[in-house]
């Protein structure tokens, strides 16, 4: 299975870009996660994949390696096209193996940073664009946080931040040193409803191969 790399222009520290896998890709990718969820085949040991991460005030949302859930072939063309970008982009080769991220209702992510991970970070979208919840938006501090502007003139939370939707087969790529946060999720607690995401860092030692499992 291949793909076009798509290009967008780079404008940092933020670039969002649309349609970036080749949407049969995409589609399978989703697929697999409804499947996952699927009750008429539900068994117990497949769905013991799941990690709980929950820090009072901080987060709350679960966490698995992506190959429990995605078929390992679609997320080596995933990486192996992110790997393009990232070098073509960026120069950046070394790519992360991501972590997937679910959140449904009452999960959330407080404003952090993840300087200690690497250069840039990157979160792909696998999220429905037919959900029953509200929320799960990326809200990232602009540059410069709150010192840069005009001191003198009052000002709210969206002249603050910039607010990115969870759309499916969305990537986002941003500085590791902003702070971000991920809006608390209301509605329906059927995973097929929640924020699916991939989530992992990109660095510049060399152009190695994607670090991967």
């Amino acid at each position: 299975m291949s793909g076009t790399m798509p290009v967008a222009p780079w404008v940092a520290p933020v670039a969002v870009i649309d349609d970036f896998l080749p949407l049969d890709l995409a589609v399978r990718m989703r697929e697999d996660i409804e499947a996952h969820f699927d009750p008429q085949a539900c068994h117990i040991d497949p769905h013991q994949v799941w990690s709980y991460r929950f820090v009072a005030g901080l987060h709350t949302y679960l966490l698995t390696n992506p190959e429990n859930i995605i078929c390992r072939d679609r997320l080596d063309v995933f990486m192996q096209l992110l790997q393009a970008w990232s070098i073509l982009t960026l120069g950046m080769g070394i790519v992360s193996w991501p972590s997937l991220h679910l959140y449904v209702g009452g999960c959330r992510e407080a404003l952090h940073n993840n300087a200690a991970h690497g250069r840039f970070r990157f979160v792909y979208s696998l999220t429905s664009d037919q959900r029953r919840t509200g929320g799960g938006e990326m809200l990232i501090l602009r540059e410069g946080g709150f010192f840069l502007g005009p001191l003198g003139a009052a000002s709210a939370a969206p002249s603050l931040y910039d607010t990115i939707q969870p759309k499916f087969n969305r990537l986002v790529v941003m500085d590791d040193r902003l702070p971000s946060a991920v809006e608390n999720i209301e509605g329906s607690m059927d995973p097929a409803d929640g924020r699916w995401v991939l989530h992992g860092h990109l660095s510049e030692t060399g152009t190695a191969n994607c670090r991967a499992k």
